[in-house]
């Protein structure tokens, strides 16, 4: 599931457009018809209603509410300081992997609960990254805890200067976060064997 939602992001930002809206809300999981089962191996990516072309304006849409700004970046949070960019989906894709690696939806975090109302935006990030941190090499993995943990904190990011940068964070995503998931998933599947 986790590899072919990047993908999916991949797809997205190849053709430059932004999803501005990805949240594990927006991830499909169908039905198979034939034996009912959850086709988790197929997941769509939906959810597309502020999606743009990447040189399209960005409206600064404020929001207030935690459960969506649990995955928008620091930057995007309250009243936008920067226009979205795939830097942002990237981020939002992060809380999303977080999530499916720990089969918990971000907002119910341990963290969080105490001091929903209080958080910065940016201490959201850092408990976002601790979770990722302490404990996802558990379940899934250190290869993807490091995608993870790159998608979060930014690691991948080229400046956005000019064309060539593009391609670079679309080779960073490729290599750092969509091979690092293939590889800590076969890492796992052997020792589960």
């Amino acid at each position: 599931m986790a590899r072919c939602l990047c993908c999916a992001l991949r797809k997205w930002h190849s053709v430059n457009w932004l999803h501005k809206g990805i949240k594990s809300n927006s991830v499909l999981i169908l039905q198979q018809q034939s034996n009912k089962n959850w086709d988790f191996q197929n997941p769509f990516l939906n959810g597309q209603e502020y999606a743009r072309p990447d040189t399209d304006f960005s409206s600064a849409r404020y929001v207030q509410d935690f459960e969506e700004n649990v995955y928008r970046h620091p930057d995007r949070q309250g009243l936008p300081r920067e226009t979205h960019t795939k830097y942002h989906d990237i981020y939002s894709l992060g809380v999303v992997l977080l999530e499916i690696g720990l089969w918990q939806p971000a907002s119910k975090f341990q963290d969080f609960q105490p001091s929903v109302g209080r958080l910065t935006p940016e201490h959201m990030r850092k408990i976002l990254i601790s979770n990722a941190k302490d404990r996802l090499h558990h379940y899934m993995g250190s290869e993807y805890q490091a995608a993870v943990v790159k998608c979060l904190n930014g690691e991948i990011r080229p400046d956005m200067d000019n064309v060539r940068d593009a391609l670079q964070l679309a080779e960073n995503f490729r290599t750092q976060v969509i091979d690092s998931i293939a590889k800590g998933i076969t890492a796992k599947s052997t020792t589960q064997e």
